[in-house]
């Protein structure tokens, strides 16, 4: 399987709708759907949920969730974009946040 092309913020990202995402989830391209979006930050591939709650990330390698709720329209969120393959869940989403900004205690 080939890597996917590597994407930074500058780069545009591609509209889709919530249930068409996942596509762009596996190869990580960045995208917007309605109130779901993924782009990269510090060159960790994100899915957010309303532009600032993440609910996904790609971090050397690997796919990270949390089990963390927000709301019933987040959790729809989730199932449109859950990645495929093995996903780490952290328990909230303050783990991932600092797993994302690179703050890996």
């Amino acid at each position: 399987m080939s890597k996917p092309k590597q994407y930074n913020n500058s780069d545009m990202e591609q509209r889709t709708t919530n249930r068409n995402c996942r596509s762009h989830v596996d190869n990580r391209t960045p995208f917007k759907g309605s109130h779901l979006s993924a782009r990269y930050s510090s060159g960790v591939y994100v899915v957010y949920s309303y532009g600032w709650w993440p609910i996904y990330a790609y971090i050397e390698g690997q796919w990270y969730g949390h089990k963390e709720g927000y709301s019933h329209s987040t959790a729809v969120h989730k199932t449109h974009a859950y990645p495929s393959g093995n996903i780490i869940m952290l328990e909230g989403v303050e783990e991932l946040r600092k797993m994302i900004d690179g703050n890996r205690d």
